[in-house]
């Protein structure tokens, strides 16, 4: 079977506007040296440069992780910008090679940075601040189970990802964790444990940030960090405020979650050739070109069809593993199959990967014969096959370069590239999220005492108190039938005062002016104190957070509406402004307040 006679009839077509665009192609390639007999053909030797020995004895990938270092360099300082590059990996495992080697220049250059965006880096257990904190978390969990084994483990791990977060190797990073000692890390466990118990979940994590956690690690992991605090929020609402159940959860849910990414992000995409289908970029890089297109292996083969073709008597299973190789069996109709199979989804993921590029495609391989069927070899078969793709012009100093398509481009000299689709509209505004703060007074977070109504039943105070602790339960409108039905199970209502209330606050919620309030993507902070001035402190009925960073305080009044009233509830709210701007060091214009009539339906703005 002629291995290049796929798609032979097939021709690649371009849009004529697209016919006259520049492009860049450079394919480089790593020359193994061949073993070669002497003169005399006494005996084999291996010819050997000694000026590049070393090279030679440099595993192929990183040989490519290091030409990709020089190429990205050279994108950058031609213009391009970080978000214009795309890494093409063939696996997950060679992407982080990428990563792992572009984390070492920054570290060796901090004054020529390049930033990292990739599906693995998005993960919120990528964050090496959520590591610490899940490891905190789990030292509590021993101390709920009385189990003083095993604190230090989790200490060591805390060290050990601040030391990598510093910029330390794996090794010096570890043997310092090891080494190092934390002199009141049992005092801080144990005042931990002690505010855990009445305290809640989310409070516990904010203190743990609060402690535990550098300035510069808490900056640089803000968003980590935020969605973080977000999926305990959300397991909160949901399950309550045991740590040792968010534990068991956030081993199941934690792995699959991850921050969103802005597509207008300046940093450089690593992606694999999977998922880069359907995408493009101005530049594209794809160090490691050297899958095979089929690759001998063990094959899982049915066998029905087969045993009229053994002796009488033999028993076969239905399917056999069966060794692939050069060796003729029964099974090689079927082989030929698989390899066919095989060798055409390789070159449909060839073809994905080449064809990603707009403008600049980098490509690295070698020429190893050992390995069987290879992309090298499919080059070169182009090349000979007269498809335009000409030898390494004279001026292109590079050794490595064996075929180059064009000439390096300037990204002043693409005008697609130099538009202002990209920006912004003028009424949009853009803000930089403002590194992770706590608030350091735990008290304010602590739960109240649920489900007790001292006041007599009936009464407007009455009437108030129990609205408010179903309210407490309503995250967004679809909770809110479900809050209700579980004060009616508490005995807190009956079922008249169920229908009768539930009517109400289902027509007030349908408000549209209420719905920001809330709005499901919202961080929503239960009914939490704060501290105002020199009057202790006051709660808020609903603090709410939306995910461009505004605030919304709301207050319920479940009495009549006067002018004293009015001016009387406005003040109070004005001072839940102040003291949430006081305390989460944000711009009084980020933070919104109202009083909201519930038996009226009136809203106050403040």
């Amino acid at each position: 079977m002629d291995e290049y006679e796929f798609y032979a009839d097939v021709e690649q077509e371009v849009s004529p506007k697209n016919e006259k665009l520049p492009g860049h192609v450079v394919v480089a390639r790593r020359e193994i040296p061949d073993k070669k007999k002497d003169t005399d053909g006494s005996n084999d030797c291996e010819i050997k440069n000694d000026d590049n020995s070393n090279d030679n004895d440099l595993n192929f990938k990183e040989w490519a992780i290091e030409k990709m270092i020089v190429d990205l360099q050279s994108l950058l300082a031609r213009g391009f910008k970080q978000k214009d590059i795309a890494v093409l990996s063939n696996t997950n495992r060679e992407g982080q090679l990428a990563i792992s080697r572009i984390m070492k220049w920054n570290i060796e250059n901090p004054d020529k940075q390049m930033k990292v965006v990739s599906e693995e880096s998005l993960l919120v257990i990528s964050s090496p601040a959520v590591r610490i904190v899940v490891n905190i978390l789990k030292m509590l969990d021993r101390c709920e189970a009385h189990n003083e084994d095993g604190r230090e483990m989790p200490m060591v791990l805390r060290r050990f990802e601040a030391n990598r977060s510093e910029g330390m190797d794996t090794s010096e990073a570890f043997e310092d964790a090891i080494v190092s000692k934390d002199e009141d890390i049992a005092d801080y466990i144990d005042r931990l444990y002690e505010t855990s118990k009445s305290a809640c979940l989310d409070s516990v994590v904010e203190q743990i940030i609060k402690s535990q956690l550098s300035k510069q690690m808490t900056e640089e992991n803000t968003p980590y960090l935020l969605a973080f605090l977000d999926s305990v929020v959300d397991f909160m609402s949901r399950y309550g405020s045991n740590i040792h159940h968010f534990l068991k959860w956030w081993d199941k849910v934690g792995p699959g979650l991850s921050i969103s990414s802005p597509d207008n992000i300046d940093a450089i995409r690593v992606i694999t050739i999977h998922k880069s289908k359907g995408l493009q970029f101005p530049c594209v890089l794809i160090p490691m070109f050297d899958w095979n297109f089929d690759q001998s292996s063990i094959e899982w083969i049915e066998t029905a069809g087969f045993k009229d073709k053994l002796p009488k008597g033999v028993a076969i299973p239905p399917i056999v593993p069966v060794k692939r190789d050069n060796k003729r069996t029964l099974f090689d109709k079927e082989f030929k199959k698989i390899a066919r199979s095989n060798i055409m989804d390789s070159l449909n993921k060839t073809y994905v990967a080449c064809t990603r590029a707009q403008y600049e495609l980098i490509i690295y391989t070698e020429n190893n014969k050992e390995l069987g069927l290879q992309l090298s070899q499919f080059l070169e078969t182009c090349r000979n096959d007269n498809n335009g793709i000409a030898p390494t012009p004279t001026e292109n100093c590079d050794p490595d370069v064996v075929y180059e398509l064009g000439k390096p481009m300037l990204r002043s000299d693409i005008p697609a590239l130099n538009s202002d689709d990209n920006a912004l509209p003028d009424n949009v505004e853009s803000r930089i999220m403002p590194p992770y703060s706590v608030v350091s007074d735990v008290d304010r977070w602590k739960l109240t005492s649920p489900d007790i109504i001292i006041d007599v039943r009936g009464t407007t105070r009455w009437v108030g108190e129990m609205l408010h602790k179903v309210m407490e339960r309503v995250r967004t409108p679809k909770n809110l039938k479900k809050a209700f039905g579980r004060a009616l199970h508490r005995g807190m209502i009956t079922e008249e005062e169920h229908d009768e209330y539930l009517a109400l606050l289902s027509k007030r919620l349908a408000d549209p002016r209420v719905a920001d309030w809330f709005a499901n993507d919202n961080r929503l902070m239960l009914e939490r104190s704060v501290t105002i001035g020199g009057n202790g402190q006051k709660r808020p009925d609903r603090v709410v957070m939306k995910p461009n960073g505004e605030i919304i305080i709301v207050d319920y009044k479940f009495g009549d509406r006067s002018d004293d009233n009015d001016t009387k509830y406005k003040r109070q709210v004005a001072g839940y402004k102040r003291a949430v701007c006081d305390a989460l060091g944000c711009r009084p214009d980020c933070v919104s307040g109202y009083v909201w009539y519930i038996h009226s339906g009136d809203i106050l703005a403040v």
